[in-house]
C-alpha cells in the first residue's frame, strides 16, 4: 500500500438509502487518510456522485435474487451471480483492502462473500429496523453489524454496533426557526407543515395532504414537497381548488435544503424511511409518520413505530380512513390539542446516535475490527 495508507472497498448503490451511509463513511475515512474504491451496479445512479467527489469506482453486472422457483431466472441468477462474485474476487484480490463494507442489496451481500472469502474484514450497514435479503445473507460473513435503528430480531447481537445512520453535512448547521422562515417567505406566526413523500409511492399522501389543506387552509401553512414525478399532477390538483397561489402554500418538486425546511416546521408529515428516520432525529422535528405500504418486510411501518413508542413521532397507516385522520391529527396539532412542543421533547429520550454523529461511530467501529 502506498505511503501504508489504509484501503477499504465500500459497495453501495441502488438506493439513496444504500449510497448515502458508505459515501458519508467513505468521504469521512478519506479525511482521516484512507482510500476508498467503491463497487456499483452497472450504470448505477450514484456513478454521477462518485465522479464528483473524486471516488473511484468498479462497476459490476449482478442482478437480485430472484423471488420465485422459475427453473429459467434461478439459471440466469446463478450465472450473473458466479460471474459478478469472480469479478468482486478479483477486484478486492487487486486492490487488498483492510476491510469491506456493504450496505445492503445484492451487490454488498456479494462483496462481503468475496471478502470473506479472502480472509478480509468485512462489515455491513443496515439503516432499517428489518434487513433487507441482501444484509440478511451478509451478517453471518461480516466482523460487525452496524446498524442505523435497533433490530427487532437480531441473530448476532454480539456482532452489533448501534451507529445510527449518516445525514448530509448540512445538517450540522443550525439555523433558527424564525430564519429558516424569513428565507422561504412564510408568515411567522402560522402552524406550519413540511410534508414529503420520498422517492417511492407519494401518490395517495399527496391527496391527503390536498384533502386537508381544503379543510384546514387558513388555519396552517403547508411547504409541500411533492416528488418530481407527481409535481404536476399535484399543482394542477391545488390549481382546480384555487390553492396554486395561496399564500399558505409553497409548493415545489424537489428542494436541496431540507435542512432549512425541518427549521421551518412545527410538524412534517412524511414516510418513514431509513433516511428520513435519520434526520428526524437529527433536527428533532415532532411528525406523522407515513409508512410506505410496499416497502419490502414492511419496514418503514416498523421504523415509524420505533419512533412512535417513543412519542417524538406519530405512525398513520394508509387505511380506508386515512384522509379523515390525517386531517384529525393535523387539527389537533395545529390547535395544540396535540403538543408537538411534547412530541419534541421526546427526541431526548431516543438513544440512537445523531446523523452527523453516526460516521465517527462507523468508522471506529471499523478501525477497532480489523
Amino acid at each position: 500500500m502506498q505511503g501504508g495508507k489504509k484501503r477499504i472497498i465500500i459497495a453501495a448503490g441502488g438506493t439513496g438509502g444504500h449510497f448515502y451511509p458508505g459515501f458519508a463513511l467513505a468521504s469521512y475515512l478519506r479525511e482521516k487518510g484512507w482510500e476508498a474504491l467503491f463497487l456499483v451496479r452497472e450504470n448505477d445512479i450514484s456513478i454521477p456522485r462518485l465522479k464528483e467527489a473524486g471516488f473511484p469506482y468498479v462497476e459490476a453486472d449482478l442482478s437480485p435474487f430472484p423471488r420465485t422457483w422459475n427453473p429459467i431466472r434461478q439459471t440466469r441468477f446463478w450465472h450473473h451471480f458466479i460471474k459478478g462474485l469472480s469479478l468482486v474476487r478479483a477486484c478486492v484480490k487487486d486492490y487488498a483492502p483492510d476491510a469491506v463494507l456493504g450496505t445492503g442489496s445484492y451487490i454488498g451481500t456479494t462483496a462481503v462473500l468475496a471478502a470473506y472469502l479472502s480472509r478480509i474484514p468485512a462489515f455491513i450497514h443496515e439503516s432499517n429496523s428489518v434487513p433487507g435479503l441482501g444484509n440478511r445473507i451478509a451478517m453471518r460473513f461480516c466482523r460487525k453489524i452496524l446498524l442505523g435503528i435497533p433490530l427487532r430480531d437480531s441473530a448476532y447481537p454480539k456482532k452489533t454496533v448501534l451507529s445510527g445512520t449518516p445525514v448530509r453535512n448540512s445538517f450540522a448547521q443550525t439555523i433558527t426557526k424564525a430564519a429558516a422562515r424569513r428565507q422561504l417567505g412564510l408568515k411567522m406566526s402560522k402552524f406550519t407543515v413540511l410534508v414529503f413523500g420520498g422517492s417511492q409511492g407519494a401518490d395517495r399522501l399527496n391527496l391527503a395532504i390536498l384533502s386537508s389543506f381544503i379543510v384546514l387552509h387558513g388555519k396552517i401553512q403547508f411547504i409541500h414537497v411533492t416528488g418530481a414525478k407527481n409535481y404536476q399532477r399535484v399543482y394542477d390538483a391545488y390549481k382546480n381548488h384555487k390553492f396554486a397561489d395561496s399564500p399558505d402554500l409553497l409548493l415545489s418538486a424537489y428542494r436541496e435544503d431540507m435542512p432549512t425546511l425541518y427549521a421551518a416546521a412545527d410538524l412534517a408529515v412524511c414516510r418513514s424511511g431509513a433516511s428520513t428516520f435519520s434526520e428526524l432525529i437529527q433536527t428533532e422535528t415532532p411528525a406523522i409518520l407515513v409508512p410506505y405500504p410496499k416497502a419490502a418486510g414492511n419496514h418503514q411501518y416498523y421504523n415509524a413505530r420505533e419512533l412512535d413508542r417513543s412519542g417524538a413521532c406519530i405512525c398513520l397507516e394508509e387505511t380506508e380512513l386515512f384522509f379523515k385522520e390525517l386531517e384529525l391529527l393535523l387539527e389537533a396539532c395545529s390547535s395544540g390539542k396535540k403538543s408537538v412542543l411534547d412530541m419534541a421533547k421526546k427526541y431526548k429520550e431516543i438513544k440512537i446516535p445523531k446523523g452527523i454523529e453516526s460516521v465517527k461511530i462507523a468508522a471506529e467501529a471499523i478501525e477497532q475490527n480489523i
